[in-house]
């Protein structure tokens, strides 16, 4: 939940104690009236004072899209919350929860969530009881809903509360976590059958060599074995080498961030023409940043050339103030990002914006069928 400022929530506080201490008033005045009930004009006019008061407050209350509600906790006779009843509610209550904010005022929280987790009710009567606010993210089971919330308490007894729906959020936050799991074991399972189909063979015949070059004293056969070996452990450390660069691209381990995309673009020159534009210069970051940066260029290059039919790509990497930025676009067929991001084809995309969480790194895309692909990148750098 992001509240909008904070003197919403300080009008907020504000306000809801300044009408349980009215409705105190009002019931001290009405227990008073009942001794003289000759002021029925008083009454009316007490009314509308207090509607015109009213109707700022009310104005929030209603236009709000926090939802927002107003509880009594209730207590068993050691003073243990046990249960808790809504007092008041504004429309983003009913929007964001489902429940009918005309049947439920009155009513406790048992009597409409049967199912609803102790540590609703704990939460909020610690909030109630000693007055320190709480700010907490959690699943309510019955609604089948994540809520960001914060809790406040205006009066003794009372807590109100200021929430928003994050389901979506976490959803996507879960699918992420997923997709980089999938995505780590498949590199693991990358990373061992080339260990097995690209090593094993090589030690296997270096091994048949050695073991015929010691039992042999024929020199033909020894000049013969010597210079195959000799290009077997080449091949070897080529290829440990390539492995090697699957896990930490050798192109970063010696140069910069701009050199490293740029030397990766010549070897895709023949695939797609690539218009690249960087202000970096020899200027370094953290590795786990320029990784993150190089694989999503990485992946969304390969997204092109294998999907986009595109016949131009211009990526942008810049660093200005403290930002560094990359802008990635081609004039390819495009795709409905809502539908890639529902099912596996989308692994490529969601890998990416995996690898863009694991920096803190904010990602902006827009593409449509038949109207290309941009994607931005970006993450605050700190000395």
């Amino acid at each position: 939940m992001e509240i909008k400022d904070n003197q919403t929530f300080d009008f907020l506080k504000t306000r809801v104690s300044e009408l349980e201490k009215e409705n105190e008033d009002l019931r001290t005045l009405s227990r008073q009236l009942q001794l003289d009930k000759t002021k029925p004009n008083f009454i009316a006019d007490l009314s509308i004072k207090k509607i015109a008061e009213d109707h700022n407050y009310r104005l929030l209350f209603k236009n709000i899209t926090n939802g927002f509600a107003l509880h009594e906790i209730i207590c068993d006779n050691n003073n243990n919350p046990v249960n808790y009843r809504y007092l008041d509610a504004n429309p983003a209550f009913e929007k964001l929860t489902g429940l009918p904010v005309n049947q439920i005022i009155g009513k406790t929280v048992l009597e409409v969530l049967p199912d609803l987790e102790p540590e609703w009710i704990k939460t909020y009567g610690k909030v109630a009881l000693t007055g320190k606010p709480y700010r907490f993210e959690s699943f309510a089971e019955p609604l089948n809903r994540y809520y960001e919330v914060l809790a406040f308490t205006p009066g003794q007894n009372l807590f109100a509360v200021l929430f928003n729906d994050i389901t979506e959020r976490r959803l996507l936050e879960k699918k992420m976590l997923k997709t980089m799991v999938q995505t780590e074991e498949i590199e693991r399972e990358k990373f061992a059958s080339n260990l097995h189909d690209e090593i094993g063979p090589i030690l296997s015949s270096l091994n048949l060599y050695i073991t015929t070059l010691a039992e042999s004293d024929d020199k033909n056969k020894k000049a013969y074995i010597l210079p195959q070996m000799q290009g077997l452990i080449r091949e070897a450390i080529t290829t440990v080498r390539d492995l090697g660069n699957d896990l930490s691209p050798h192109a970063l381990l010696n140069n910069s961030l701009g050199k490293a995309i740029k030397s990766h673009l010549e070897l895709c020159r023949e695939l797609v023409p690539v218009i690249y534009r960087t202000n970096l210069k020899n200027r370094r970051f953290h590795h786990n940043i320029e990784l993150v940066f190089y694989r999503v260029m990485k992946e969304l290059l390969n997204n092109t050339i294998k999907h986009a039919q595109a016949t131009k790509v211009t990526i942008n990497l810049s660093f200005e103030g403290c930002l560094l930025k990359m802008k990635y676009t081609d004039n390819g067929i495009g795709f409905n990002k809502d539908m890639i991001m529902k099912n596996s084809t989308g692994m490529g995309m969601l890998n990416i914006f995996s690898r863009a969480k694991t920096i803190n790194a904010e990602y902006l895309i827009d593409t449509q069928p038949d109207n290309g692909f941009n994607f931005e990148i970006w993450t605050h750098i700190l000395d």
